[in-house]
């Protein structure tokens, strides 16, 4: 599947989105990765719908750590509208979270909220997510498909080292990832944006990663967060590299979408 940013680049093969809405913080290359010691029923790749009308791509982590991407399908093309990251809570089959986060990139807002819902591990996932202002969405989520991203499958950096072309807020860039993990770019506006990818300790197909943007022009300028990366098959034969990631107060976020 392909992702664009329907709202700001319609007709690009890629598309990366940095809201800016609020502040930054320091600037460092590390990936500090805490202790892992949860592993989460529902940890894995997942794809469904809302009844908001999105279609929803999801990563869970084995803390329990969701990112979600929504936008609108199109021809097998997700055109990205928005991000969600939450931390999950399970107990039996049930799933709650306290911290939503939801950012909308055709507003560069993002409100806080809750989560609530069901599961069946490895098979389903239902729930609601209600914003702070009291609007609810409902999601209906199933396992994504093995045969374009294998959770289980552990991270290299063989596999991310490299170019990866793509695009920054209306700008154009390469993402230069060096064989230590370590990337840079400079966006065609004069962004210059760094940091640091790290196969998850986890073992699992996830990477850790530090982002760190440079000053004005930057659209979160001298701004810095943390995130997560990976990488799928698409049915063309190429690979995509998406990352989401968030500032540590959470008022900024945004993802990265790179092709080759």
């Amino acid at each position: 599947m392909k992702y664009f940013a329907k709202s700001c680049f319609s007709g690009l093969a890629l598309a990366s989105l940095l809201t800016a809405c609020g502040g930054g913080g320091s600037s460092s290359d590390a990936v500090i990765v805490p202790p892992v010691t949860i592993t989460s029923p529902l940890a894995g790749a997942w794809s469904g719908t809302s009844t908001s009308g999105n279609t929803v791509e999801a990563i869970v982590l084995e803390d329990g750590k969701l990112w979600a991407i929504t936008g609108l399908m199109q021809s097998n093309v997700l055109y990205v509208n928005g991000l969600n990251r939450a931390s999950l809570q399970t107990s039996g089959n049930s799933v709650t979270s306290s911290d939503l986060r939801a950012y909308n990139f055709a507003t560069g807002t993002s409100l806080t909220g809750t989560l609530a819902g069901t599961f069946v591990a490895g098979t389903s996932l239902s729930a609601t997510a209600t914003a702070s202002t009291g609007a609810a969405s409902a999601l209906t989520l199933a396992p994504a498909p093995a045969a374009n991203y294998n959770y289980n499958t552990p991270a290299t950096l063989a596999a991310i080292a490299g170019s990866w072309p793509g695009f920054f807020t209306n700008a154009t860039g390469t993402l230069l990832v060096n064989a230590n993990g370590t990337y840079s770019s400079t966006t065609s506006t004069g962004c210059n944006v760094s940091g640091a990818i790290t196969p998850r300790a986890s073992g699992k197909n996830v990477y850790d990663v530090s982002v760190n943007l440079g000053a004005s022009p930057c659209p979160i300028p001298n701004g810095s967060g943390t995130g997560n990366a990976l990488i799928t098959l698409l049915a063309d034969g190429s690979h995509q590299l998406t990352v989401a990631f968030s500032t540590a107060d959470a008022s900024n976020a945004g993802v990265f979408f790179g092709r080759r």
